[in-house]
């Protein structure tokens, strides 16, 4: 455990970050195994969930997730 004040604060930036990152990358694979499955099932939805996926992939690129 560091001792010095900015390294302490420095791990608890870290953990916080880990935990949005991994739910931004989380919410892309799902949004992209969502559209997958729908395209290989020829459901009807597929213009809506390329759209969903598009816009999660966005999303994580720009909270560098």
């Amino acid at each position: 455990m560091p001792n010095i004040e900015s390294a302490i604060k420095r791990v608890r930036t870290t953990e916080r970050s880990n935990e949005l990152n991994s739910g931004q990358k989380s919410a892309m694979r799902t949004a992209i195994k969502q559209f997958e499955a729908a395209l290989e099932a020829g459901a009807d939805n597929v213009e809506e969930l390329l759209k969903n996926a598009h816009r999660a992939i966005d999303m994580a690129e720009t909270k560098k997730a």
